[in-house]
């Protein structure tokens, strides 16, 4: 998750903080992580659904509980790495009520062990807000849980990439939101894992280019690639 803000209500109480998701269910969230970002609620919003999904280092939970809210009959999962936002993730998944179909496991998406605690070939669907920034890049975040958030380290594209592929059935998506200069990297990881882009959505906001990328992936697909582009 990254840093523009998309909640229409804050409630704050010492380090942790609640806002609300455009199809009101509540987040919690923490000033030690990065803040919920509009590019959170773009990749839920054009994610195709599915039975079961997962969310790839899901932080605070805000794509999953955004899923969860445009697809009341799925049971998702999310993965993450740092047991705080794990908890914070949990808290808002109790908070909505939806603890019967929606879970966090706390764990290395680079872990075979762990994926395999999810199960190899189980999802429909796989989803990703990856770090933006290569390892050691860019402007250096405030707080450690925001450098896992915002470098690469703990989850470059060849990482993300297999794990998706691991978890995904045969013809499951994988959806991605990106930006623009890093996404020759993923074509290359995601090619590698027999994982085929078939999408790239170009993100135009307040009709101008914007940063950010979303790319669809479908593992054991052939080649056909096709451009598009969205308003936000």
């Amino acid at each position: 998750m990254h840093d523009e803000h998309s909640g229409s209500m804050r409630s704050r109480h010492g380090d942790e903080y609640i806002e609300r998701l455009p199809g009101g269910f509540l987040l919690k969230q923490s000033v030690r992580h990065l803040r919920i970002g509009s590019d959170s609620v773009l990749l839920a919003e054009h994610a195709p659904g599915g039975r079961v999904i997962c969310d790839l280092g899901c932080g605070c939970g805000a794509i999953l509980l955004r899923l969860a809210e445009l697809w009341p009959q799925a049971e998702l999962c999310g993965l993450e790495l740092q047991p705080e936002a794990a908890r914070l993730c949990r808290e808002s998944i109790e908070l909505n009520g939806i603890s019967e179909r929606a879970s966090v496991v706390i764990g290395d998406l680079r872990s075979r062990a762990v994926l395999g605690e999810l199960g190899a070939g189980r999802f429909d669907l796989v989803v990703c807000n990856p770090p933006y920034n290569r390892a050691g890049s860019g402007r250096r975040a405030s707080t450690s849980a925001a450098v896992l958030e915002r470098e690469d380290g703990t989850a470059p594209p060849e990482a993300v990439a297999a794990a998706a592929r691991f978890l995904l059935k045969n013809r499951g998506t994988l959806v991605l939101v990106l930006r623009a200069d890093r996404m020759a990297d993923y074509i290359c990881a995601l090619r590698s894992e027999h994982l085929e882009p078939k999408q790239i959505t170009v993100v135009r906001t307040n009709g101008a280019l914007s940063r950010l990328v979303l790319l669809r992936a479908v593992k054991g697909a052939g080649a056909g690639l096709v451009l598009d582009e969205t308003y936000y």
